[in-house]
């Protein structure tokens, strides 16, 4: 019988909500703008995804975005759930604790074309891992002027992807659930 004024208040609350958590949205969104683009250098994408992980992560650990208005819960859902693909995770790239910020020693990497999982410090810092890896596996592969290092494998084939994608969806979830 008084289920209409409990959805009244309910609203009432919400839309409160909403206004403080929209600057947190606004804040996340020039967090991701301030990135900057990827970097054309290899050994640079390993510090970027770091920082990515850092503007990720914090809003994961405050559980995303709950309150946006009703028109854009779709979008909000969507984008809470890029938020937790791309944040912590025990067995993932960004192998940190609640509240502990990411860096290329709890980050990594790894895992395709054969290729082990090692931290992002070893990537970065690395010319070869597995001196043969590009002679057996990837003899001049389409799109590449030469043999590729096993960094470059790792970086286009796994942290470009996995960042610029998941950077390029934040950024216009947000920017349509802020036009809202």
């Amino acid at each position: 019988m008084f289920q209409w004024i409990k959805d009244i208040l309910t609203e009432k609350a919400r839309k409160q909500n909403w206004i403080a958590e929209r600057l947190h949205l606004e804040k996340f969104e020039a967090d991701l703008i301030s990135l900057g683009e990827f970097p054309q250098k290899e050994e640079d994408a390993f510090d970027y995804a770091v920082n990515f992980f850092n503007v990720v992560s914090p809003i994961q650990d405050a559980g995303g975005f709950h309150n946006a208005p009703s028109k854009v819960g779709k979008e909000q859902g969507m984008l809470n759930k890029l938020i937790w693909i791309a944040g912590r995770d025990k067995s993932g790239n960004n192998r940190t604790g609640e509240g502990e910020p990411a860096d290329l020693v709890n980050t990594y990497w790894g895992g395709v074309f054969g290729l082990w999982t090692f931290k992002g410090i070893t990537w970065k810092t690395a010319d070869g891992i597995y001196q043969d890896f590009a002679a057996k596996w990837l003899k001049n592969p389409e799109g590449y002027e030469t043999d590729p290092t096993e960094r470059k494998v790792i970086v286009d084939f796994q942290v470009r992807p996995f960042v610029e994608k998941k950077r390029r969806e934040m950024l216009k979830l947000c920017n349509e659930i802020l036009a809202e």
